[in-house]
């Protein structure tokens, strides 16, 4: 078991690292804060557009 986690471990952690520092941190960590900023940027920038 001990093995296999050794093997998994170098290939999860390199698979998680790209995939995480690449897709996943910057897809949660980058999207998700970025999308509802720039959401509510966009729903609130015509809405002071027509309230003004």
């Amino acid at each position: 078991v001990e093995e296999e986690l050794a093997s998994f471990e170098p290939e999860a952690g390199a698979y998680t690292g790209s995939h995480a520092a690449g897709g996943h941190s910057h897809g949660h960590g980058g999207h998700s804060p970025l999308a509802p900023v720039p959401l509510r940027q966009k729903i609130h920038r015509p809405a002071d557009v027509d309230g003004a």
